[in-house]
């Protein structure tokens, strides 16, 4: 079977992604939430990642977060945010 020249780099690159995203073995996560974490600041929540985000931190979380959004008043962004939610469900 052959590859082409496409398939190898795209393989490279996924190679190093997944090396990339794994920590050092010295770098071990204790597995115990913060107590002093309870607020999060969220730029770009209306966003097309941001969005995902929000909602997954509104359901998997006791976070308050607080969101950047644009408008021209606090009603208007609320129901910016609102409605980008709204929309993923």
């Amino acid at each position: 079977m052959h590859h082409n020249a496409a398939e190898n780099n795209s393989n490279s690159w996924l190679d190093q992604m997944r090396m990339d995203a794994r920590l050092p073995d010295d770098i071990q996560p204790d597995g115990l939430e913060s107590a002093a974490t309870a607020n999060a600041f969220i730029t770009g929540a209306t966003g097309f990642l941001g969005r995902y985000v929000v909602q997954e931190l509104l359901e998997q979380t006791t976070l308050s977060l607080i969101c950047l959004v644009r408008g021209d008043d606090l009603s208007l962004a609320q129901k910016r945010l609102w409605t980008v939610l709204n929309r993923i469900g």
